[in-house]
């Protein structure tokens, strides 16, 4: 049999921050959730608990960086612009071929056939 020594074990080292901490409470109660949706277990432990708010880092746009958005957006725009003309002249095309098909043979149009 194996002697008990009084060297601690098990010690766990963890690194990180409030955002680690907040991942891990959200990975545990969704988790933990599945439990209760499992019948595991009868209720959540985890509802409720403090979590550290998020760090949300406010940042502006450069005076550049507003230049580049503004090229970048009136670049779109005149794509964007031109897009319904090629959307109809696509439709003109695709319907005056249709009109020049001849009828396929042995094909019923859906409002033409018996009710089953």
């Amino acid at each position: 049999m194996t002697e008990k020594t009084q060297k601690k074990r098990g010690k766990s080292i963890v690194e990180g921050g409030n955002g680690t901490a907040t991942r891990t409470a959200g990975l545990l109660g969704g988790i933990l959730t599945f439990a209760v949706s499992e019948g595991i277990i009868q209720t959540n432990p985890s509802i409720g608990g403090k979590r550290p708010a998020d760090n949300h880092r406010v940042r502006r746009l450069s005076a550049d960086e507003y230049r580049q958005l503004g090229k970048a957006l009136e670049a779109a725009e005149a794509t964007i612009a031109r897009f319904p003309e090629s959307t109809h002249a696509r439709r003109r095309v695709r319907g005056s071929l249709q009109a020049n098909r001849p009828p396929r043979q042995g094909v019923a149009k859906r409002s033409q056939q018996a009710p089953a």
